[in-house]
Formats: structure tokens, sequence, C-alpha cells
């Protein structure tokens, strides 16, 4: 953790306090979630919550191609 912590809003869920103040000191240009919990400090952090569509779709209007998923297969067994 970050010494000393930033100030962050409280939280509803004490264990998202530490993604806020990791995002804070790392000087996130976001934080992409889709835990209410932490979307609802989004009006009270300096640093833009959004949920995954959202980044997709700010990510998708400056030009950056989405990222397709490929399933890992794993090595066949001998």
């Amino acid at each position: 953790m970050p010494h000393p912590r930033p100030p962050v809003p409280d939280c509803r869920d004490p264990f998202d306090r530490a993604f806020l103040e990791l995002a804070a000191a790392g000087r996130a240009d976001s934080v992409v979630t889709g835990d209410q919990d932490l979307l609802v400090l989004a009006p009270r952090f300096r640093i833009p919550i959004m949920r995954p569509d959202e980044a997709r779709r700010r990510l998708s209007a400056v030009g950056v191609p989405p990222i397709h998923r490929h399933r890992h297969r794993p090595p066949h067994a001998e």
C-alpha cells in the first residue's frame, strides 16, 4: 500500500478502499469496474470510475481497437 495513503472517499465496502488508494497513488487514468460499491463513488472521486462498456466506448471513440479474447487451449497431453 502507498504511504502515506492518499485521501479517498468513504466506501460502503471497506475492502474497496485499497483499489481507490492504489488508483490515486498510481495516478491511474481511470478505474474500470462492475462493482456497484465503487461505481456509486464516481461523482466523488477525482479519477473517473466507469463500467467496462463505458471504457470500451471511450476507447473506441479515440480509435483504440477492441481486444479480442481467445480461449487458451492447454497443450495436448501425450
